[in-house]
């Protein structure tokens, strides 16, 4: 069966940005710009998996509209790009304000990363910040921009709404963290027991507190997608935001959030830790992390290294409370076993050193190889090192 995109009758014609229709709601209403290139493979251009991916991120924002947002969507993409790209509009209606998603399209030329800088060859990754200024005016309350394999729903949203009035004045920012999630395959784990891990980054972080709340902090930060409030965007762009560029590194990850951490202090509240996970919803790092553990190799010949990703559920226990643990306990994603063994002392890592009014540094690692990690019923031990600072 041919993928619906395909079987579409005509062509889309893409709105411009500066063509998006009035604003009907006075508050919660939403600009959201998705970076990418979505042609079928037929005509040169991205993947059936990419095209996918895309239907699911606006299915998500369409949800957010019936949630009571106001959505806005803006595909950032190249000049020469998407020109044969269709969408099943009718799976993007939203019921509550009888109307289709709103989705424009903005091209930009193409244009090689700036010296000192790698990554996928290109600036597309920064020409949101081109879109947010053009429609700075309109009346949007939030802004959000993500990669096309991000997947971002309403309570994220939410989620940020709740935090930023509670965090913003100690200079910190409700950040997302990003999980993936491996199905497997008729000898792994079955698809009805996702083994769900969190980015490699949170294998060492902070814990500190701010008024009565915990908060994680990550030693490393690359989330795929950000949120700023009309506010917030309105002070950066009193400095040369939009055409500001790094001097070194990898270009994607600074648009992508990096750049936020010249801000604030990116931070993830522990009592509300899951409804700031964001699913990277292509799964990359699973992949290479089963890859790992079969023992494959690229096409170098080299063998794949382990990235040591822990369960969403480990992280969570080790700053976890019976009501914590609770809430979360009829969600899928939490049908695995956890091992944790803490070195330090048999109270919750979280805790060790914040009972003392010290940060806690925490340092996550498995002591063995796990062959069977992607099993059913196996999560894998995890040993947990605390520094009190």
């Amino acid at each position: 069966m041919l993928p619906l995109a395909l079987c579409a009758d005509v062509k889309d014609s893409f709105l411009e940005p500066h063509r998006l229709p009035t604003l009907v709601q006075h508050r919660q209403r939403v600009l959201a710009t998705i970076c990418g290139v979505w042609d079928i493979p037929e005509h040169g251009g991205g993947s059936l998996k990419k095209l996918d991916l895309l239907h699911t991120i606006l299915e998500s924002y369409t949800n957010m509209c019936e949630a009571g947002y106001e959505v806005h969507v803006v595909l950032v993409t190249y000049d020469a790009a998407n020109k044969t790209l269709t969408l099943p509009r009718h799976k993007f209606f939203c019921d509550r304000l009888a109307t289709t998603l709103p989705i424009a399209i903005a091209r930009f030329e193409h244009h090689p990363l700036p010296n000192g800088t790698f990554g996928t060859g290109d600036t597309l990754a920064s020409m949101h910040r081109r879109v947010f200024e053009e429609r700075m005016s309109a009346g949007y309350d939030v802004f959000v921009a993500q990669e096309d394999d991000y997947l971002i729903k309403a309570h994220h949203v939410s989620h940020f709404l709740e935090w930023w009035p509670k965090m913003h004045d100690a200079h910190l920012y409700p950040g997302f963290l990003d999980y993936e999630v491996w199905r497997g395959d008729d000898r792994l784990v079955l698809s009805s027991r996702p083994s769900t891990r969190v980015s490699w980054r949170m294998n060492q972080f902070e814990v500190a507190a701010h008024g009565s709340d915990l908060y994680m902090v990550p030693e490393g930060y690359g989330q795929r997608g950000y949120i700023l409030t009309s506010d917030m965007l309105s002070t950066v762009m009193e400095s040369d935001w939009v055409h500001k560029s790094p001097t070194g590194g990898e270009y994607n990850p600074y648009f992508n959030s990096e750049w936020l951490s010249e801000l604030y202090t990116v931070a993830y509240p522990v009592t509300d830790l899951w409804a700031g996970c964001v699913h990277h919803a292509s799964d990359r790092y699973m992949d290479m992390e089963h890859d790992a553990h079969r023992g494959r190799t690229n096409e170098a010949g080299e063998q794949f290294s382990s990235l040591n990703l822990i369960t969403l559920e480990q992280l969570l226990r080790l700053c976890t409370s019976a009501t914590v643990h609770t809430r979360h306990r009829s969600r899928p994603d939490f049908h695995l076993p956890v091992n944790i063994t803490f070195q330090a002392s048999t109270a919750a890592p979280c805790d060790v050193c914040v009972q003392q009014g010290l940060n806690a540094q925490i340092k996550l690692h498995r002591p063995v190889a796990y062959p069977n990690l992607f099993r059913r019923g196996h999560s894998g031990q995890v040993e947990v090192s605390v520094t009190c600072k």
